[in-house]
């Protein structure tokens, strides 16, 4: 899969890529240099220990696509013919 196949998708559907893109990475079906495989190995593993004892913090898809929504309505590129910013997973 393809980072404009997951910005269509998340385009169309309205939902966060974060971890299906950091699945992806981790598995190998998206090329990533070391310090991205491990951040994003790293976002997998926080996301199994959310919410206990030692890890208190959640991940909230919706909140977290707050800003994604925010800059894809209401931001324009300064440069080119583009009506609008469209994000990819991994920004």
């Amino acid at each position: 899969m393809t980072a404009l196949t997951n910005s269509k998708k998340q385009q169309k559907n309205g939902k966060l890529l974060t971890t299906e893109y950091a699945k992806d990475v981790v598995v190998g079906r998206l090329t990533a240099c070391r310090k991205v495989r491990l951040a994003c190995q790293r976002h997998l593993n926080d996301l199994k220990r959310a919410g206990t004892e030692g890890f208190p913090y959640i991940f909230d898809p919706e909140r977290a696509y707050r800003p994604i929504k925010f800059i894809e309505e209401f931001c324009k590129p300064s440069q080119g013919d583009f009506a609008k910013m469209k994000l990819l997973p991994w920004q």
